[in-house]
């Protein structure tokens, strides 16, 4: 039993230390050009260890990615038919909800990585569906993660009104070219 104990408190250990230092990541993404980011800066705002941040992360690029994917995995998934609108609705709101530093990760030069990890996670999804020539799907994917992110973009600084169920629709239509 104090095996399990112990691990339970591993696991919360552990959680805490991811949320300190996402949060410390994302005050500095807001704050500060993602170029400019050091893992010294993440790990000072966060309060803890390099070796700690290295335990969860291989570096800040890993880190953007890892706190991402979810969020983009969402929006990847307009590409398949019949696909949970629930669930997209849910990642548009989180996009409004946090504009501001979803500007400040859709703004360049961290917009190229955000395009490209959508980009990947469409053409996973397209590939598995078996929608033909590898070389097609790899431009079919880029053609849809920019024009999705051009939208979210778009929208959350305000160029573009709209509501949120037509963004939604908006997605689904440009996952669908």
């Amino acid at each position: 039993m104090s095996g399990m104990h112990g691990q339970i408190a591993e696991d919360r250990r552990a959680a805490r230390t991811r949320v300190a230092i996402n949060s410390a990541f994302v005050a500095l993404v807001i704050e500060t050009r993602y170029d400019g980011i050091r893992v010294a800066d993440i790990v000072a705002r966060a309060g803890i260890g390099r070796s700690t941040f290295y335990e969860h992360y291989r570096g800040k690029d890993d880190l953007l990615h890892q706190s991402m994917e979810w969020l983009l995995a969402l929006v990847a998934d307009a590409v398949v038919p019949g696909s949970d609108e629930a669930a997209l609705r849910s990642a548009v709101d989180h996009f409004w909800g946090n504009r501001r530093l979803a500007r400040a990760v859709m703004a360049h030069p961290l917009g190229i990585a955000v395009r490209r990890a959508l980009a990947a996670l469409i053409e996973t999804r397209l590939a598995a569906s078996g929608a033909g020539d590898p070389d097609l799907i790899r431009a079919r994917a880029i053609q849809i993660a920019a024009a999705q992110l051009a939208l979210l973009e778009g929208w959350t600084k305000g160029e573009v009104t709209a509501s949120q169920e037509q963004v939604v629709a908006q997605l689904q239509a440009a996952a669908r070219v």
